[in-house]
């Protein structure tokens, strides 16, 4: 589509786009599934060493292993742990925050409804890429057996409306219970004692982020694959699996050597999401659309937001 309104070089553009955005997520996945693992090792088991190189390496490994079948939707029944973690954290950020404000004499005299300042761009950001599985959208659709637009439309729809309402309430608990000293991640925030119902959600959480992992590298070797080759109808297996296993390397390396996960997400939702998900959706507008107000109102906000990741980018690196 973006081929036939915008042109080859658009089409390109955005498919190399893609495979950095991808990439990046798989970058930061892998970061966040490390840092889990080190954390449960030591809440639960006491092991303080440093198992940091080793644990990237066997993520590394189980990407490999993870990555062999041909169908993204193999691992469906183990990526749906991470939406029945989220739930699962969210509420029991809910139930917790009582016993945190509780604990915290000073909270109402720090507490501010409304604080507007230089991290409001990050979270702005962080919001853009929270819904960045839009880029895995045109994988799982030609996977599914029984297509249809309507159908598919509509599922998007629900689980958009679904992941704001879960964001909003996991955001905004998770401020109330600990203000703005709250961790990137409410699952590191501090606790007297091990919170037992946490290492629980962290564990699915990790689980299923793993398995979250593995289903990223489908649509990153196929993009990959389509920058390289412009015509994949031919399929070669030696060009498949060398695709497949150098990118799982390469992101094994960067995750290793850049170990941050939270920044990950500010520069790809900055830097990528804006123009995959706001600007070229713009540019289409203004070739379909012939409403003039429309378009002028969805290109102010494109630019905004495109604007805002730019600044969290800047202020990231």
């Amino acid at each position: 589509m973006v081929e036939t309104l915008l042109g080859s070089t658009m089409r390109v553009l955005l498919e190399i786009g893609v495979v950095i955005e991808l990439f990046g997520v798989a970058c930061a996945y892998q970061t966040v599934v490390v840092t889990f693992v080190t954390d449960l090792m030591n809440q639960v088991f006491g092991i303080t060493g440093d198992f940091f190189l080793a644990l990237n390496i066997l993520v590394t490994i189980l990407l490999c292993l993870g990555s062999m079948s041909h169908k993204m939707t193999a691992l469906a029944s183990l990526t749906s742990m991470v939406i029945v973690s989220i739930i699962y954290i969210c509420l029991l950020v809910i139930v917790q925050t009582p016993s945190y404000v509780e604990a915290n004499p000073d909270f109402w005299g720090n507490f501010q409804f409304v604080k507007v300042d230089s991290s409001i761009v990050d979270t702005i950001t962080l919001l853009c890429f929270s819904f960045n599985s839009v880029t895995r959208l045109p994988m799982i659709y030609t996977e599914l057996q029984n297509k249809s637009y309507k159908r598919m439309e509509k599922v998007v729809n629900v689980s958009l409306l679904l992941c704001t309402a879960f964001f909003i309430l996991l955001g905004g608990f998770g401020y109330i219970s600990y203000n703005y000293d709250m961790p990137g991640l409410v699952t590191q925030r501090p606790c007297e004692g091990l919170d037992w119902p946490m290492i629980l959600g962290k564990t699915l959480f990790t689980i299923g982020l793993l398995a979250n992992s593995m289903q990223t590298i489908y649509p990153l070797r196929g993009n990959i694959e389509e920058v390289i080759m412009r015509d994949v109808t031919n399929y070669s297996p030696v060009r498949f699996w060398s695709i497949n296993y150098t990118t799982i390397l390469l992101v094994g390396i960067v995750a290793t050597l850049f170990p941050d996960a939270v920044g990950y997400f500010k520069i790809l939702g900055g830097l990528l999401i804006g123009p995959i998900a706001i600007l070229y959706p713009m540019l289409i507008s203004w070739v379909c659309n012939k409403s003039l107000k429309f378009n002028l109102a969805f290109s102010t906000a494109a630019i905004v937001l495109s604007i805002i990741g730019f600044i969290s980018v800047f202020n990231t690196i």
